[in-house]
């Protein structure tokens, strides 16, 4: 996901899903740093330091994951 695609440490995400998505953010290691559902299709991460991370969307059944 580039260019960054957080603003005001919230991560937004494009989708046309009416429902809410589950979002899991991974280290580089692997660890999972943050488990969370979007609201109007952002996840806060006010939490993360500045770096590289895997995101692991979730979406009617469907997984895809970025970085």
């Amino acid at each position: 996901m580039c260019p960054n695609p957080v603003t005001n440490w919230n991560l937004y995400i494009s989708s046309t899903a009416i429902k809410q998505n589950l979002v899991a953010i991974f280290d580089i290691l692997g660890k999972q740093v943050v488990k969370a559902t979007t609201v109007n299709n952002t996840v806060n991460v006010t939490n993360l330091k500045g770096g590289v991370y895997i995101v692991k969307i979730t979406e009617d059944g469907k997984t895809d994951s970025r970085n």
